[in-house]
């Protein structure tokens, strides 16, 4: 190629080169910001030791529909509960409202989901419970650490039974199929029944009792921490956009899909 040649095809060139430049150099300058929440680990299928899960992708969603990018950080729940109190955290989810929760932790406008609680005893147990009034002092029942419950739950205790807490509701169900307990109680929710759970669990000696009362959960924002209440405006304003669009419903639809048949642990 002659120098000539080469020298017009380079003068030519220049005005593309500039705009591809200046159209990178906006788009870095556009880059969405990045906000950083903390998830619960093992609450299948709404949030995943692997960092995947339906509330997370609505959370992701959320987020995303006012240009905000998310940094899930996976902890176990009572370590993402406690962060938020503490105020070292702007956020956690599932959240749900409690009295010790009162003065630290602000919700979003609207839940996630909803749960319902339920109690499991052993096949064997002979009991036979109604309600959450029926358990007795003495009863060994299995709780999650750091769990909200519907009321009722804490006041267990100042009868007389003795809450035994693990990390999860599956290794709950695994001691009640081996005597470790009496009783173990389990949220459920629209995609999370409670054959579910005792399928994940492994466990076969067990049956579900009663189902008691329902409370919301939500994604939570630390009343102390500075920038919590921004992500929590934000939050609302993106929950609400995909809400309306459509794309609350077609993550759900998806996940009730994946979920027809069973949900892994």
């Amino acid at each position: 190629m002659s120098k000539l040649l080469w020298r017009r095809l380079r003068i030519a060139a220049s005005p593309l080169l500039f705009a591809f430049g200046a159209a990178t150099a906006s788009g870095d300058s556009a880059a969405n910001e990045v906000v950083h929440v903390l998830v619960e680990d093992n609450f299948s299928p709404w949030s995943n030791h692997n960092g995947t899960g339906l509330a997370n992708e609505l959370v992701r969603a959320a987020f995303g529909a006012v240009h905000v990018d998310v940094d899930l950080r996976v902890v176990p729940y009572a370590r993402c509960r406690a962060l938020v109190i503490r105020g070292a955290s702007p956020s956690c989810f599932s959240m749900s409202p409690s009295k010790d929760l009162a003065d630290t932790v602000r919700f979003a406008d609207k839940p996630l989901y909803a749960v319902t609680l339920h109690a499991f005893v052993g096949k064997t147990s002979g009991l036979t419970l109604n309600s959450i009034d029926d358990l007795r002092a003495g009863m060994r029942v299995g709780v999650v650490n750091g769990y909200e419950y519907p009321p009722g739950v804490a006041e267990l205790a100042k009868r007389g039974v003795v809450l035994e807490s693990t990390q999860s509701e599956t290794l709950n169900l695994r001691k009640l199929a081996v005597g470790r307990l009496d009783v173990a109680l389990v949220l459920t929710d629209q995609f999370r029944s409670a054959e579910l759970v005792k399928l994940q669990s492994g466990a076969v000696k067990i049956m579900r009792s009663f189902a008691g009362a329902s409370q919301p959960s939500f994604i939570g924002f630390s009343m102390s921490h500075p920038d919590a209440e921004r992500q929590r405006t934000l939050f609302n304003a993106g929950f609400k956009i995909i809400t309306e669009n459509g794309k609350r419903a077609a993550i759900e639809s998806q996940w009730h899909y994946q979920c027809s048949a069973y949900c892994p642990e």
